[in-house]
């Protein structure tokens, strides 16, 4: 019983400590821009993104929000047939940043991931000369993963600019480049 006190005070006085040097609440908001490669030979597209910055759990380690969107069309043709493809996705998540310290340096490298919810939409025109042709689409929703890396840099005292790669995996896996900027709120 005795031990079971002890561990319940622990356990009591590290939440309690952990939850002093916790400040979560919107701190930011911003967008970002960046070049998006889906899985296969479809090529590369543009991307766009928002961002809210949720504070920090403790301070190496932030949340923040984000809503991604890209989409992609192409076509294919091979003796008279004649292939149109598109493909959209909206990612709506969380990722957990971990910023690593460079002392005497406003860069603030990170590395995190999180999950998000994937929203996807894919749709297949095709014809064949002498034959009427066909059209198919599907939507779905996947669960995915994303990790990131990158850097933010104060521009003005209340705006940082970003840049970051990310590697989604989901319905439509991707890899992206973007840059970006975010407003610092309550400061």
């Amino acid at each position: 019983m005795r031990k079971q006190l002890v561990v319940a005070g622990l356990v009591l006085v590290m939440a309690v400590g952990a939850s002093a040097q916790t400040q979560l609440g919107l701190m930011g908001i911003g967008g970002k821009l960046g070049l998006v490669s889906p899985e296969g030979d479809i090529g590369s597209t543009l991307g766009i993104g928002l961002q809210a910055k949720l504070g920090h759990v403790i301070p190496q380690i932030a949340l923040d929000a984000f809503v991604d969107f890209w989409t992609k069309g192409y076509e294919e043709s091979y003796l008279g047939y004649r292939s149109d493809a598109s493909f959209t996705e909206i990612a709506v998540g969380a990722l957990a940043k971990y910023y690593l310290s460079l002392p005497q340096s406003n860069i603030k490298p990170y590395a995190g991931g999180g999950l998000a919810l994937n929203f996807g939409h894919s749709k297949v025109e095709s014809s064949v000369p002498g034959w009427r042709g066909g059209s198919e689409s599907d939507t779905d929703v996947d669960l995915g993963i994303h990790l990131v890396g990158g850097a933010e840099l104060p521009l003005t005292p209340n705006i940082d600019g970003l840049a970051e790669l990310k590697y989604a995996i989901d319905g439509a896996d991707y890899f992206a480049i973007s840059v970006g900027a975010v407003f610092r709120l309550g400061r």
